[in-house]
């Protein structure tokens, strides 16, 4: 038995956020033969624009980049920012004019007009984040310069940080939580004696590749995931997971 340890974006979603019915029709046959999958993504529960016949493939999530695990719509585990952590690196983030944004189930706090680049959100809400009272699960910047990433870098002492997009985007999180953890986890406490597969595109699927038997990247993935990778498959327009999972 095999679990496999999925990333959605750019990896199982093509370039326009969508995945074709072979793909859903791969999802299943491959649980179908006795296997799990587990969807791994930075996203909140809120799965905005995913489609149907992905929300309903699988009952198992890794979200918030390791920050949350789902099994059957029940929260298993959480590793959160406190309210004063969230609070301090939001500050600094705030303070030093780099774009942050913490995304949870109902809300969608920046410290930049986010709908103004991303289009209508729902309950969106402009802080500094000095004063929300929010246990974050992470934060996403979006980085215009060098300099701001050295800016971030500076919050490695007390945080997580993955660079991610080609130096354009960073995911901070808490020290405790990363997919690799996440992995780790359910491997012991759910899927005990299975196999592990992950399969990514970006640097945050690196600590997933270190927790897994088999390393796998799409061929769109970052120069660092394809060095790592023990098999690269077809990229993210062209059904690279499902043909990988069909013939697996």
């Amino acid at each position: 038995m095999y679990t496999a340890y999925i990333d959605l974006d750019d990896t199982l979603l093509d370039d326009k956020k969508r995945i074709s019915q072979f793909t859903c029709d791969s999802l299943s046959e491959f649980q179908r033969r006795g296997n799990n999958i587990v969807f791994a993504t930075a996203r909140s529960a809120r799965l905005h624009g995913l489609q149907d016949c992905l929300k309903k493939a699988t009952p198992y999530y890794i979200l918030h980049n390791g920050g949350e695990i789902y099994s059957h719509g029940k929260l298993i585990k959480r590793y959160y920012f406190s309210r004063e952590q969230t609070m301090l690196i939001g500050a600094y983030l705030s303070h030093n004019g780099i774009k942050a944004a913490v995304i949870t189930e109902r809300e969608y706090y920046a410290n930049y007009d986010a709908p103004a680049i991303w289009g209508n959100i729902e309950n969106f809400i402009l802080t500094d984040f000095s004063d929300t009272g929010l246990c974050a699960p992470k934060f996403t910047l979006m980085l215009e310069n060098d300099e701001q990433i050295e800016k971030a870098a500076v919050l490695n002492a007390h945080a997580r940080i993955e660079i991610t997009d080609r130096n354009s985007t960073a995911i901070i999180s808490p020290l405790s939580a990363s997919k690799g953890m996440a992995v780790r986890y359910m491997q012991e406490k759910m899927f005990p004696g299975s196999k592990s597969i992950y399969i990514g595109n970006d640097n945050n699927d690196l600590s997933g590749f270190k927790a897994c038997d088999t390393k796998v990247a799409v061929a769109n993935a970052s120069h660092e995931l394809l060095t790592a990778a023990d098999i690269v498959i077809g990229d993210n327009n062209h059904d690279g997971v499902a043909r990988f999972l069909y013939k697996f």
